[in-house]
């Protein structure tokens, strides 16, 4: 096992874990498929019906930048 620790620009930590010596149990297969069809309105579409939303994380940080730069301005 090993971990590695970084800093992102913005201050905040992050750590990455590897376990290389983990026992994991397989999965019993199913038999069934799916497809999946990635999008731009939303990010999947499966071919069981259901939809996977896009995230927006460009819309959010531009929220974010909006509401900092209004407390700049105060």
């Amino acid at each position: 096992m090993n971990a590695t620790v970084s800093q992102a620009p913005s201050g905040k930590y992050f750590v990455s874990i590897c376990c290389t010596d983990v026992d994991i149990e397989p999965y019993a297969p199913t038999g069934q498929t799916v497809g999946v069809d990635m999008g731009i309105s939303n990010l999947a579409a499966l071919s069981t019906g259901e939809s996977i939303p896009n995230p927006k994380h460009l819309r959010k940080a531009e929220k974010r930048l909006t509401r900092a730069l209004l407390v700049i301005a105060i």
